[in-house]
């Protein structure tokens, strides 16, 4: 057998064991005693760290590494709306994508640009926004 025929069946069995590996770390998520409550209690604990990540770290969007811990995080967070419905142009390339997960959740728009690199397009955004 040749040498390329080996790395092709090695590169095949290593991306099976990393799916493998993948599934089995979604399973064990599961497992996790807060991944066992309901969608709307963890969007409430969501909402509530969010409130506090913000207030304490005086960054609007830091709050947003909660939606990557797990997939059931990831999907229970997009799904509520309330958690983007606080609109900061702190980083306008984020602001639409806000606006779109949203929904029809009122809105609640943090306008502050300090960075004066950032004003040109936190002003676009801003203007998309109020059109």
């Amino acid at each position: 057998m040749s040498v390329q025929k080996h790395r092709r069946l090695i590169q095949s069995r290593v991306q099976e064991l990393e799916s493998e590996t993948l599934a089995l770390k979604t399973l064990h998520n599961t497992l996790s005693p807060i991944n066992s409550l309901p969608p709307e209690i963890l969007s409430t604990i969501l909402r509530l760290v969010q409130t506090a990540i913000q207030k304490e770290e005086n960054e609007i969007l830091s709050w947003i590494r909660l939606t990557h811990v797990c997939q059931h995080w990831r999907a229970v967070s997009l799904s509520c709306a309330s958690l983007w419905s606080h609109i900061s142009f702190e980083n306008p390339l984020f602001t639409n994508m806000m606006l779109s997960r949203s929904n029809n959740a009122p809105l609640k728009v943090h306008f502050d640009v300090p960075s004066p690199r950032k004003k040109p397009l936190a002003y676009h955004a801003l203007q998309e926004v109020l059109q």
